[in-house]
């Protein structure tokens, strides 16, 4: 009895560790998730900080879309962005969201990458999310 009681909880465990990021992976590629507003993520030792103008974010963990950076711009300019990006397992992507609510990927990554990138943001409201899901050990200088 006790030894059936112990495999039912390790299947169950099992089994909600293998359905935690099935909302992350279906969003993962769905623009019409993206673009909301509202953020849907889970991670586990995560830290974030701006400094300059510059963000540095690490997770443990990463599954589902944040919004790291959200700003009205009242006058169309353009923008230099410098992203480097690094997982050590998972899929992962920043993507850059105009006011009309287009999509323009920065950057994607299951390894490690840099870019460069220079953005022409119009009058609303400009966004850029990170998007990941299955994410270990991400590390995101911005």
């Amino acid at each position: 009895m006790k030894k059936t009681a112990v495999i039912l909880a390790a299947a169950l465990c099992l089994t909600m560790t293998a359905c935690s990021n099935e909302f992350a992976e279906q969003e993962y590629v769905s623009a019409e998730k993206i673009v909301q507003s509202g953020d849907r993520y889970a991670t586990s030792h995560s830290a974030s900080t701006w400094i300059n103008n510059e963000l540095s974010y690490s997770a443990g963990s990463f599954d589902g879309r944040e919004t790291l950076w959200s700003e009205i711009v009242i006058d169309e300019g353009t923008v230099e962005i410098s992203v480097s990006l690094s997982l050590d397992e998972g899929m992962a992507k920043l993507v850059y969201i105009d006011p009309d609510d287009n999509i323009t990927e920065l950057i994607e990554s299951t390894y490690g990458k840099d870019i460069s990138r220079t953005i022409t943001m119009p009058e609303g409201e400009n966004r850029i999310k990170l998007v990941g899901y299955g994410c270990k050990e991400l590390e995101l200088e911005m």
